[in-house]
């Protein structure tokens, strides 16, 4: 395959991923701001749902070698990368830190990092070796 078309074909999968998974993430934190009513624990709940998604997914790819590369970007840049943003999980928490909620800063910031990882392992856990 030539360069400009592996280009295009990556550009175009990672692109498709990336729509259902913003999609998706304004759908899912749309949903759980009216049960919390705090859309940080929202974002929260989607972030360690795509740790665990990547996590399940790496181990998919690493025990499958006949998945595509097109899929795999598909999946974990586009779809995982755009579900779970790092950009509205700093900027809620730079909001909090600027009204002065330290404890619900700490608590965020504590819960979504440790428990990111623990899904993440988990989701590999359940496929890699």
């Amino acid at each position: 395959m030539l360069k400009g078309n592996v280009f295009l074909v990556d550009a175009l999968s990672i692109s498709l991923g990336a729509i259902f998974g913003a999609w998706l993430r304004f759908k899912i934190i749309g949903f759980w701001q009216k049960i919390f009513i705090d859309k940080r624990w929202g974002i929260f709940l989607v972030n360690i749902w795509a740790s665990f998604g990547l996590g399940l997914l790496m181990a998919l790819i690493n025990d499958n070698k006949n998945i595509s590369t097109s899929l795999a970007k598909l999946l974990l840049i586009g779809f995982l990368g755009s579900l779970s943003t790092f950009s509205s999980f700093v900027f809620d928490l730079f909001q909090t830190l600027i009204a002065k909620q330290y404890k619900h800063f700490l608590l965020v910031s504590f819960f979504s990092i440790s428990g990111g990882l623990l899904a993440a392992f988990t989701g590999y856990s359940l496929i890699g070796r």
